[in-house]
């Protein structure tokens, strides 16, 4: 059951990283419409390369959320590994280090530390140190022309924290919502197990009662009365999972199996 609902949970993060990918696509693609229709700034062409392997890696992800049954956290992994590859690249053909959208490593390591394990999330962390160290090195440079450097860097800045903001907003609400059903789902798991065995013990003796029943008369009213305690042993579980739930409980409804006629 654990591993089950693990598996679950996976398969719903991919689906966000899916939805978030889509979204750094969009953004990357009309970030460089702008920069060379109306800053025009000339960019490298290897950053349409990019994001069309982007765009064929959501692909391969959205068939995977489809078709394949188990979703590891070590999956999730190679998933934002992908990821942040990707803005390596772009970082490296648009002025590494002095590209004010530098500051989404960050972010790739807050969705790590919320999706990943622990020891995943530290290598992530590592990976995009990393790659930002090896920016302040290696970078193609941008002709900017007549612009000025620093009013396009602090522009920038300020583009880039508002994608961040509403990219973790969007992402952490849909997080905790999958939190919130997985923890509802194990609840409810746990009261179904609880409940079996509440209800197995009297049902066990009220088979035994029965056949004793068949074979004999004697003591007839104590083993009625023995089986009609199981019996409300029974309602009462049933009417505690009931109110666990929020449905109405057996006794105030006024309506059970047994009123009923057993079923008969």
């Amino acid at each position: 059951m654990k591993n089950q609902t693990s598996n679950n949970a996976n398969k719903k993060n991919l689906l966000q990283l899916i939805f978030l990918r889509v979204l750094a696509i969009s953004g990357q693609m009309i970030a460089i419409f702008f920069a060379e229709n109306f800053l025009e700034i000339e960019l490298p062409q290897q950053m349409y390369l990019v994001i069309s392997a982007l765009l064929i890696l959501n692909l391969i992800s959205f068939y995977r959320y489809q078709y394949q049954k188990i979703i590891t956290n070590r999956s999730l992994f190679f998933e934002l590994i992908f990821d942040v590859a990707a803005l390596t690249a772009q970082l490296y053909f648009s002025g590494g280090i002095s590209n004010p959208f530098i500051s989404l490593f960050l972010l790739q390591v807050i969705i790590a530390a919320i999706l990943l394990r622990a020891s995943y999330a530290w290598i992530i962390a590592a990976i995009t140190v990393g790659c930002y160290v090896w920016l302040s090195f290696n970078f193609i440079e941008l002709d900017l022309g007549d612009e000025n450097f620093f009013d396009l860097h602090l522009h920038g800045m300020l583009i880039s924290y508002v994608v961040a903001a509403f990219l973790l907003l969007i992402f952490i609400t849909q997080i905790s919502k999958n939190l919130r059903q997985q923890q509802e789902f194990l609840r409810s798991a746990m009261l179904a197990t609880a409940a079996a065995h509440d209800l197995g013990t009297p049902l066990n003796t009220i088979s035994v009662v029965l056949d004793d029943l068949k074979n004999s008369e004697a003591h007839l009213r104590q083993d009625i009365l023995l089986m009609e305690s199981q019996v409300e042993r029974c309602k009462k579980a049933v009417s505690n999972i009931l109110e666990a739930s929020g449905s109405e409980r057996v006794e105030e409804a006024g309506i059970t199996y047994f009123e009923k006629g057993g079923g008969a």
